[in-house]
């Protein structure tokens, strides 16, 4: 496997895909990039609260929705912000928060999200670490 490794200050502007050689991820460094479809696992939502069971206590996270439409990672588009969904049928709306663990390479001015970057469960109010990139 070869991967596509970015480094050093990038902005990736205009329209681009982005693929690794052999199967290879396409990394920032040595974090992967997040991609549409990238999941989780995160904390039950509990809504209704005991005694009722809850709506949906899935715990699978999933990025939805990309802010960005225009760089992509072998065809999905990689994600600069963006929303998740949360529960065995998708319930619960979250959103992914600015990258901290990248802020060198850049879309459109905005920080690439990576493997271990978080998204907020807006139900909940919970952190949950995207640790699977979905490329």
């Amino acid at each position: 496997m070869a991967d596509l490794i970015l480094t050093g200050r990038l902005n990736l502007v205009g329209h681009l895909t982005l693929t690794a050689s052999a199967g290879g991820r396409v990394k920032v460094g040595s974090d992967e990039v997040l991609a549409e479809g990238a999941s989780s696992v995160g904390p039950p939502v509990v809504i209704p609260p005991p005694p009722a069971k809850p709506v949906d206590d899935g715990t699978r996270v999933v990025v939805t929705a990309s802010l960005n439409k225009t760089i992509a990672a072998g065809g999905k588009p990689i994600v600069a912000g963006g929303a998740v969904l949360q529960g065995n049928v998708p319930t619960w709306p979250g959103s992914i928060l600015p990258g901290q663990r990248n802020a060198t390479v850049l879309i459109n001015n905005t920080p690439i999200n990576v493997q271990g970057d978080q998204a907020l469960i807006a139900a909940s109010g919970a952190l949950v670490t995207l640790n699977n990139s979905g490329q």
